[in-house]
């Protein structure tokens, strides 16, 4: 006679029709099957997501860090001091950059005038 067993914890099942020994048992194998396939969808989900939000280079988000750095290192060294905001004369105040290349040629923009440059930029 063949003897089935539990998918869950291997126990002999005598001449049940079951796959699983108890209830708590399949409710446990689904859950872990549920959670494998949840995960895998997440993962999927995240790949395509990286992939879409991917930079454009590596080396375009590298200058952005070095020149935030420089900014950050000329301000604390007392070579660049924050003037107002270019167009409102705000004194909050935020760096921007027009060209990365060029790290300490920035303008300085309130947080909702350097939401608009953005915005402006990337719709061009």
């Amino acid at each position: 006679m063949d003897n089935k067993k539990c998918k869950k914890c291997s126990k002999i099942l005598d001449g049940k029709k079951t796959s699983y020994c108890s209830y708590k048992c399949s409710r446990r194998h689904l859950k872990t099957l549920w959670q494998k396939r949840r995960r895998e969808v997440v993962n999927k989900a995240k790949s395509l997501w990286r992939k879409k939000t991917k930079r454009k280079s590596d080396k375009e988000s590298l200058n952005k860090k070095r020149a935030r750095a420089k900014v950050h290192r000329a301000l604390k060294t007392g070579l660049l001091k924050k003037l107002p905001c270019l167009r409102c004369k705000n004194i909050n105040v935020q760096a921007h950059h027009p060209d990365y290349s060029k790290p300490l040629d920035i303008v300085w923009l309130c947080p909702h005038h350097h939401n608009k440059e953005h915005n402006k930029l990337s719709t061009v």
